[in-house]
């Protein structure tokens, strides 16, 4: 991992709004560079990508071979590392949380700060927060549609302190069309929590991702309660 950001810098960055330094580039012009920094990541992790064609078939991904599937309705790259061993979730509201690690892909600025490709944004998976989850609401609809908000409580409030938001980002709720998740009475142990890794282009990302035009990687874990 490369250097860490500590939250207060972000935090104290974010609080004078997401300011991109672009060089006078339209947004075209960042949407090929957030493409060609994905394709980077993807060529420097021997990441392999199937079709969703191929991944419909089973729907699983061989992780020994570092399978990643392209999802062509939203450009997120999926991995699936433990699908659970419950229930697809169904239609109406669930209370779940995560534990997560975001970092960048793309090298930008922000409020004048440099954040290179690599770098940590935010993350309660390990470091000071590691016993924590991020809660949150998600719902579904009848036309399997997902909407979800973070909801601060029994949490580490990552997300929300960082980008004063209660939004959750759309590419986290990408994956639950096909997890199986699970209540478990008493603590879950690591070999059965469900976790998914991702490559989320900015339009499914964070708020600033949306505003700076850059890619994120996550791993994520989800737990339902």
């Amino acid at each position: 991992m490369k250097n860490l950001l500590f939250l207060s810098v972000l935090i104290f960055a974010i609080s004078f709004s997401f300011q991109s330094c672009n060089n006078g580039k339209t947004y075209a012009e960042l949407k090929e560079e957030e493409k060609d920094a994905i394709q980077k990541f993807i060529t420097e992790n021997d990441i392999k990508v199937i079709s969703e064609d191929e991944f419909l078939k089973d729907t699983v991904t061989n992780v020994k071979e570092n399978e990643f599937v392209f999802l062509e309705k939203n450009g997120v790259y999926m991995q699936i590392v433990n699908r659970g061993e419950g229930q697809v979730l169904e239609n109406g509201r669930h209370d779940m949380s995560t534990k997560f690690l975001e970092r960048v892909i793309k090298d930008i600025k922000v409020s004048g700060s440099v954040i290179s490709a690599g770098d940590t944004l935010a993350q309660n998976i390990i470091g000071p927060n590691a016993s924590f989850t991020e809660s949150m609401i998600v719902t579904i609809n009848g036309k399997g549609s997902f909407s979800a908000k973070f909801t601060n409580d029994k949490t580490s409030n990552v997300m929300s302190d960082t980008y004063r938001s209660l939004a959750v980002p759309s590419g986290w709720l990408i994956p639950l069309s096909y997890l199986k998740l699970k209540k478990y009475i008493s603590a879950i142990p690591s070999e059965k929590w469900v976790r998914v890794n991702l490559i989320v282009p900015h339009s499914e990302g964070t708020s600033m991702a949306m505003q700076s035009v850059y890619p994120c990687y996550y791993e994520i874990t989800y737990f339902l309660h």
